[in-house]
């Protein structure tokens, strides 16, 4: 009989090698993860990278002062290339919403469109800081 190997234990994910990511408890409560269009630990695990996002998502942080900094600078060259990272990267780690964000903030900047761009710049960080809220311990990720 081969051995299936199952995902780790939720409740032991904060010592794991992901730092302080908690994602709720046993996948759920569906919902809320369903909610904010999250991947599910499932998802992480049959990927092998749910010790990947943290970095990831603090990446996503770092990139959303960039973003501000390049608005703000009338750089949309500059946003043009940081969204198009984040349309590259976002489902690769099972965010699909960083991905649609991203391609609609790098359309947005090809169109020259600064308003538009400011409001994906806003659906970003609001969707970190929904992600931070329900995947983040308070045990040591940073995120916006």
């Amino acid at each position: 009989m081969e051995h299936v190997k199952q995902p780790p234990d939720l409740i032991s994910l904060p010592n794991s090698p992901a730092g302080g990511l908690r994602l709720l408890q046993a996948l759920g409560p569906i919902n809320a993860l369903q909610a904010v269009d999250l991947p599910t630990m499932n998802d992480l695990f049959c990927a092998g990278i749910a010790d990947h996002i943290p970095a990831y998502l603090n990446r996503r942080n770092a990139d959303v002062k960039a973003l501000q900094l390049a608005l703000a600078e009338d750089d949309l060259q500059g946003v043009q290339e940081i969204a198009h990272n984040l349309k590259g990267s976002g489902s690769s780690y099972g965010f699909s919403k960083i991905t649609e964000i991203g391609d609609g903030m790098e359309v947005a900047a090809k169109l020259g469109n600064r308003e538009r761009v400011g409001a994906c710049l806003s659906e970003l960080h609001n969707y970190l800081l929904s992600v931070k809220s329900n995947l983040v311990g308070s045990d040591g990720l940073t995120t916006p």
